[in-house]
């Protein structure tokens, strides 16, 4: 084995064990034991056969029967010695290393030799880099800020995930300032990549996974939602859900609608009722270009959570003057907006509506979208519907129910439900509603 070689595996052993000491990053004033390595039992037994959770001591093979091996390891760590990273204590013979100490003074230098940065010059690029997000617009951004960073304070190293992400850091953050600049218009991940690294493939290709396990972490709406996903599919939410839940598209969504209506553009109107009651799709790239509806044979909106459901009440509760819109699940950023432009669109006499399970998905889908329809109404939502449809409904562990009834003062409009899922033990999906027919 070269010595060099050698002289990495002793100094980084001793690093390790010195990065698992709290003391010696915390307090290295206070230190009364240093990080060794021990030869003692080595001659007997080999390290690299012991078990250990330094992962460079499987490396070590002080071979004492040996002598090249024996001498280009006293060899290397007296070079280690000479550059002041370590002391070695021989046995009297002066032959026998027995112990390496490694030396705190010159802690900086030693991760230098190995082309490293030292865990105290980790924690302040990790700091520095997050700190452009203490005052984020962007709720999620601004928690995983506070998060990371007293974590990393406290503990004075990066963890395990941390680490790995260190070395994409500086462009993850670049990303994160270009997503917060965009204020919550969509955009294709294509343009979003090119626009941040004259690359269209290049945050698909390196950045997307860290990027949405951090939004999907730090964001309590798309974590809730991830797990309502997981209930119902074993599955969760696709990533290129989860990248439109935060506006950025793989492909044009398309905003799938029915009703005797017609859609405003800049370049003239589009009849929906020409394909009554199939209905159209709109791509949401033509979003920009819609400037309102035309609702004067409307009097009711009703979205719809889900596609068969959607289908379902088209075929077999088909009502002229209603205007049937697929959500599909929480809605997208651009969704969101399509929705407004109908909701300001719709005059007062128009009542709007949502369909969606009666669980806390639903509920937290139905917050959402009255953010953008103030005056939306619950349909087919209430403690009547889990009352009949118990027997179909979706059994739910005590976990979760003791979860919703914690969150039940956020739901004013469905207090009731909530008292009646509690009372069955039971969520009601949509799909119950045309089981029986």
């Amino acid at each position: 084995m070269a010595a060099e070689a050698i002289e990495q595996i002793l100094l980084s052993l001793l690093l390790e064990k010195y990065e698992e000491s709290s003391n010696c990053l915390l307090q290295p004033e206070k230190v009364m034991r240093l990080p060794q390595i021990n030869f003692s039992n080595t001659y007997e037994k080999k390290i690299n056969k012991k078990k250990s959770r330094y992962k460079m001591e499987k490396y070590l093979d002080y071979q004492t029967t040996n002598s090249k091996i024996l001498h280009a390891y006293n060899e290397a760590a007296e070079h280690l010695q000479q550059l002041g990273f370590l002391k070695i204590e021989y046995y009297p013979d002066q032959i026998l290393m027995k112990v390496l100490r490694l030396q705190l003074t010159r802690i900086q230098e030693a991760y230098a030799y190995l082309g490293q940065l030292s865990p105290q010059q980790q924690v302040t690029l990790w700091v520095e880099q997050l700190q452009a997000f203490q005052n984020s617009s962007v709720p999620w951004l601004r928690a995983w800020q506070a998060k990371e960073n007293s974590v990393v304070q406290a503990k004075q190293k990066l963890q395990g995930e941390q680490k790995k992400l260190l070395p994409r850091l500086t462009n993850l953050c670049h990303a994160f300032q270009l997503y917060e600049q965009l204020q919550g218009q969509g955009i294709s991940l294509r343009s979003f990549s090119i626009k941040a690294f004259n690359d269209s493939k290049y945050f698909e290709r390196e950045l997307r996974e860290d990027f949405l396990k951090i939004v999907i972490k730090y964001d309590e709406e798309l974590a809730e939602l991830e797990q309502e996903a997981k209930l119902k599919d074993g599955f969760g939410l696709s990533t290129w859900e989860k990248l439109a839940y935060v506006g950025i598209y793989a492909r044009p969504e398309l905003f799938v609608l029915s009703g005797k209506c017609q859609l405003l553009t800049e370049s003239g109107s589009l009849d929906v009722g020409a394909n009554y009651p199939y209905g159209l799709g709109i791509p949401s790239s033509s979003l920009e270009n819609v400037c309102g509806f035309a609702l004067q044979e409307i009097n009711r909106i009703i979205c719809i959570e889900n596609k068969t459901c959607y289908d379902e009440f088209l075929f077999q509760e088909p009502e002229e003057r209603t205007l049937i819109f697929y959500l599909g699940g929480f809605a997208s950023k651009l969704k969101l907006r399509f929705l407004s432009k109908l909701g300001e669109a719709a005059p007062p006499n128009i009542a709007i509506y949502l369909w969606s399970d009666i669980d806390l998905g639903g509920f937290k889908i139905f917050q959402q979208l009255q953010e953008v329809l103030p005056r939306l109404q619950p349909y087919r939502m209430g403690a009547q519907e889990v009352e009949k449809y118990a027997a179909l409904g979706l059994p739910r562990e005590q976990a979760y129910l003791d979860r919703l009834q914690a969150q039940a003062d956020s739901y004013p409009l469905f207090k009731k439900a909530i008292a009646a899922i509690m009372r069955y033990g039971v969520t009601i999906e949509q799909e119950c509603f045309y089981q029986n027919k």
